[in-house]
């Protein structure tokens, strides 16, 4: 066996695993009734995990490409899911009841928005850890965003420069792809 073959042998055999994902969906969060919400509702999704705060300079911006987001994409196994926080800067001082109602309002917001957590330090939400160590980036202030594949593969993470429109096409490939027996593949009968 040629040392190429081996190499081929342990890719196939073992790489395969790499993009395998059932961590992600053995986690459960709170929404903003306090009600126990597990990811594996979500799974087979595309989702962008966001966190929020009422009261950022990015907050009308972001809400808004965050609600068109999920308008444009309604149809299509996408779901943004939105985590407030108030750890930058204090910009997140609602209680949960005042930010359903402050998203409600504001903004009609047609995506899951859950109950306050901490994302970064000690005491971050355990999503927002394992959000943390599959690509090493953390949020570093309000409406930091994770794209998480339909597997349950953390994909990429943007800082809160990058507007919420401006993940179109990232988006766009991961709902191109299909999931066989929790991998992915592109969807051939899909333009990509």
């Amino acid at each position: 066996m040629e040392v190429w073959q081996f190499g081929m042998i342990l890719f196939l055999g073992f790489g395969v695993d790499l993009i395998e994902s059932t961590d992600f969906y053995s986690l459960t969060v709170n929404d903003l009734q306090g009600n126990n919400i597990p990811m594996s509702v979500f799974k087979g999704k595309v989702l962008l995990i966001v966190n929020v705060a009422s009261e950022c300079g990015y907050t009308d911006q972001h809400y808004k490409e965050l609600v068109e987001l999920q308008s444009n994409f309604y149809d299509q196994d996408f779901s943004v899911l939105a985590f407030p926080c108030n750890q930058f800067g204090k910009q997140e001082p609602l209680r949960n009841s005042g930010i359903a109602r402050f998203v409600k309002n504001n903004y009609n917001v047609n995506f899951p928005v859950f109950s306050k957590i901490k994302v970064i330090g000690e005491g971050a939400h355990p999503m927002y850890r394992y959000l943390y160590e599959s690509v090493k980036m953390e949020p570093e202030w309000n409406f930091g965003k994770y794209l998480v594949s339909r597997a349950g593969r953390v994909i990429q993470f943007w800082n809160q420069q990058n507007s919420p429109l401006s993940l179109v096409k990232f988006i766009q490939k991961h709902l191109n792809m299909a999931i066989v027996d929790d991998y992915e593949v592109y969807n051939v009968n899909k333009e990509l």
